[in-house]
């Protein structure tokens, strides 16, 4: 099919569906209203003779075919929009969307100020952010749902590059109203295993690489009371005695500031997590993504140096 034979407006109109999750939310961004938003994507999926959207129970999932369709439309038009910039005058106008995976915390304390310096610099610029826990965010990335990601160490895949940018150092705690149940806190395996604990991720749980980093064994027997992806989560499980978990260092330092939690010292040296800067490896980025990734690099090394 030539492009001639397309609505290049239904294209536009397609890519914000998309990119929204919803005829009502585009309607609104494109000042339509939601038939003539459906009508549009009824006539696109009859032009290209293939099914774009599933529908239901009234709500749109995208098929394999709209995730190409869209990733080819965002390039498109992201390249579009920069050349007339330049035309303008305007070369170093960064337009478009960025679409970025993180996990919660970092995102929160250590990314949001600096794509908020970002934004500053390049006003028309947009940001879609997932807060995810790291495994769910390399998927993500993956699948060609998200342009960059930031992940830990212990996220890895062929497909993608990692380049690293910020190292945190991992804690160990629990309650004080928890610990006491089992008396003082022994550096011993045998008291470790005595406790609950919460965790992130049941194939990949951190407290157990935490144990075996820090008693210098791989054989830990944990009783984990629940499976939480998500900082936040596995913070208020722990404050609120549920067991003991594994927590980045500004996380809990803050946690005892607001709470009464024990955090576990050990004579060993520190587990760190190394949070790197994920891209798919065969992807060509827009210049906004790659504007990003240069500019935000030495910054997060920087933050990293000064803590």
């Amino acid at each position: 099919m030539a492009l001639q034979d397309i609505n290049l407006n239904e294209l536009r109109i397609f890519a914000a569906v998309y990119r929204s999750g919803g005829m009502t939310s585009a309607a609104k961004e494109l000042h339509l209203t939601q038939s003539g938003v459906s009508q549009h994507i009824s006539s696109l999926e009859a032009s290209l003779e293939v099914r774009l959207f599933d529908r239901l129970k009234r709500k749109l999932y995208p098929t394999p075919a709209a995730r190409s369709l869209y990733e080819a439309c965002r390039s498109g038009f992201e390249t579009l929009e920069h050349t007339l910039a330049h035309l303008k005058g305007g070369e170093d106008t960064l337009i478009g969307t960025i679409r970025i995976g993180m996990p919660q915390q970092f995102g929160a304390h250590i990314m949001a100020p600096l794509l908020g310096e970002f934004s500053q610099l390049h006003p028309r610029l947009r940001f879609e952010l997932q807060f995810e826990y790291s495994q769910y965010i390399l998927g993500e990335l993956i699948r060609g749902e998200l342009d960059i990601a930031f992940v830990d160490e212990f996220s890895k895949h062929a497909s993608v590059e990692n380049d690293a940018v910020y190292t945190e150092t991992l804690d160990l705690c629990i309650s004080k109203s928890l610990l006491e149940r089992y008396g003082k806190a022994i550096h011993k395996q045998s008291f470790f295993e005595t406790l609950p604990y919460v965790d992130y991720d049941s194939d990949n749980p951190l407290s157990q690489k935490w144990l075996q980093h820090h008693l210098k064994t791989k054989n830990v027997k944990l009783n984990y009371k629940v499976f939480v992806p998500a900082t936040q989560g596995v913070a208020s499980l722990i404050a609120s005695g549920m067991g003991a978990g594994i927590l980045p260092h500004h996380v809990s330092l803050k946690l005892k500031k607001d709470t009464d939690i024990h955090i576990f010292k050990s004579p060993n040296k520190a587990l760190t997590n190394t949070i790197a800067l994920a891209q798919l490896k065969e992807r060509t980025q827009s210049h906004a993504v790659a504007k990003l990734s240069e500019w935000i690099k030495p910054k997060l090394r920087q933050i990293n140096r000064n803590a």
